[in-house]
């Protein structure tokens, strides 16, 4: 990815955050942001900058999290400039740099793509392979939130109990437009612009499950865009017959793991940026875990797992 690159996509997230973060109090969404003006913009982590000499492993969350802004210094500054976050944004896992990254979240996702295979490295450093260029993380929505899975749910709770169906309704709808929105406007781009130059041999999209576990939105939006219908997945301990591109064998995963609904590796994709690239979707995701102060060799049992399903 080059700067004009970049300053087209920083373009295109302000936009957005125009559209869904700055809107009035009584949207849906009104309770997912405090100060969204006060946010620039994050359209990617580690970001290359130049030809890699490997593939590279790309992560996907949900959108970027307020810790990215907070801390002397914070992780990535907070300017709304394009200059600024472009230089910020690249650099942001080189570990000469001064601001450190929020590794309560990275070093987590990092431990799952050692522990799966996908970015293979002997590195040290807690946020390897990302700190090695050989991982970049991209999100949904490239605007800050309180804390989007848990406003999302307080939200839909509070108008359950007020019995407000269709308030609950607009909340789930407006967050399914805001995460497809910045799934077209600016994570699907900046895959292209990172295509370019690099080859990708993976993505990664946490929180994201064909049935019954993951994160229900996102589930919504990416299960018609990301994942074509043709696609056989592991959740659970069952199959869901989606294709026949991949073949899973379920029984392989240790009966601990069943319910933790690891999805496994597809072989295609529906969107033209995503074309013949590997998905795996993980029903849980690096904010999950740490939540739940998930062990660390629960992690890399989860990391096995989804190496052994995409092998068979």
């Amino acid at each position: 990815m080059n700067a004009t690159d970049f300053d087209r996509l920083y373009g295109k997230g302000r936009e957005h955050r125009r559209k869904f973060a700055t809107a009035s109090g009584s949207s849906p969404l009104a309770a997912f942001f405090t100060r969204p003006e006060a946010h620039p913009p994050v359209i990617g982590f580690g970001l290359p900058t130049s030809r890699l000499p490997q593939p590279l492993v790309v992560t996907v969350g949900i959108n970027p999290s307020t810790n990215e802004f907070v801390g002397r210094p914070p992780p990535l500054p907070l300017v709304d400039d394009p200059e600024v976050q472009w230089k910020a944004q690249t650099n942001y896992f080189v570990p000469s740099r001064k601001n450190a990254p929020y590794e309560e979240w990275f070093s987590l996702s990092a431990r799952f793509l050692r522990a799966s295979g996908l970015a293979p490295t002997s590195g040290t450093n807690p946020c390897s392979p990302y700190s090695e260029g050989l991982a970049v993380h991209l999100d949904l929505s490239p605007v800050v939130t309180n804390a989007f899975t848990q406003t999302m749910s307080a939200q839909i709770k509070l108008a359950k109990k007020a019995g407000d169906r269709d308030r609950e309704a607009a909340i789930k709808k407006s967050a399914v437009e805001m995460l497809s929105d910045g799934l077209r406007e600016v994570l699907a781009p900046a895959l292209t612009a990172i295509r370019k130059v690099n080859d990708i041999s993976c993505i990664v999209v946490f929180g994201c499950s064909l049935r019954g576990a993951g994160t229900p939105v996102i589930n919504e939006v990416l299960r018609d865009r990301l994942v074509p219908r043709g696609t056989t997945m592991a959740v659970g301990d069952a199959t869901v017959g989606w294709a026949e591109s991949s073949s899973i064998n379920i029984e392989a995963l240790p009966e601990s793991l069943r319910a933790l609904a690891l999805s496994a590796v597809s072989q295609q994709a529906a969107e033209p940026d995503f074309a013949s690239l590997p998905i795996a979707l993980v029903s849980q995701s690096p904010s999950y875990w740490r939540r739940q102060n998930t062990l660390l060799t629960t992690i890399d049992e989860i990391g096995r797992a989804c190496r052994r399903t995409r092998q068979q």
